[in-house]
């Protein structure tokens, strides 16, 4: 049982550590590309977003245990997890982007509101980022840690050569919409990776009155 957990673990750490590059990476290169300003601005703005991530990475850690302990339907908790991470996190973005320039001026100051840009194109991808995080729960609970950390992979590897290629020209804005197409990657491949392991269908993602009475049941 050690062994067993102990290989379980060094699979799955692997997701932790490719997580962390996507989401960090960006920020790590920009020096070398943009101005101290730019570097700041960017910064800024990554660490809002990720609010959005959070919430539901912390939620994942509950989904995880439930879908685990319940294998006849882990899928219903996990998908119906899912749904309810994109609507909050849907939301949450919602509020930071409209409010994004006050915001920023408000917590930041003044010199912090062109960050708004970025914080912008960063938060589509936070909201897919988040939902990745529930379906990698599902993943795991499932017993495969090793493919949610080959979606991971995927993300990083786009973030990899996104920013080499268009960072140089395209800065900070060229920097947001890499990550942001890395983060759709990661769920998109999660996504997949969870209707495998699972046998789900495709139908089974889609929310209906039944399925959601089903849910809290």
């Amino acid at each position: 049982l050690g062994l067993s957990s102990l290989w379980y673990g060094v699979r799955g750490q692997g997701s932790t550590v490719a997580s962390n590059v996507t989401a960090r990476l960006d920020v790590a290169m920009l020096p070398a590309y943009v101005s101290s300003a730019n570097v700041g601005l960017y910064s800024v703005a990554t660490n809002v977003s990720l609010i959005v991530y959070q919430l539901s990475n912390t939620f994942a850690g509950l989904v995880l245990p439930a879908a685990a302990g319940d294998p006849d339907r882990g899928p219903v908790k996990v998908v119906g997890s899912l749904w309810a991470s994109l609507v909050v996190a849907g939301l949450l973005a919602a509020v930071l982007g409209l409010l994004a320039e006050p915001l920023l001026e408000l917590v930041y100051g003044d010199s912090f509101s062109d960050a708004a840009e970025p914080l912008l194109l960063l938060l589509p991808g936070a909201v897919l980022f988040a939902g990745s995080s529930i379906l990698a729960a599902g993943v795991y609970a499932a017993g495969r840690p090793f493919t949610a950390t080959f979606a991971q992979l995927l993300g990083m590897a786009v973030t990899v050569v996104g920013l080499f290629v268009f960072l140089r020209t395209g800065g900070i804005t060229a920097a947001a919409l890499v990550s942001t197409a890395s983060y759709a990657t990661v769920f998109v491949a999660m996504l997949i990776a969870y209707k495998g392991v699972s046998g789900s269908s495709w139908r089974s993602f889609v929310p209906t009155p039944s399925r959601v009475r089903d849910l809290v049941r």
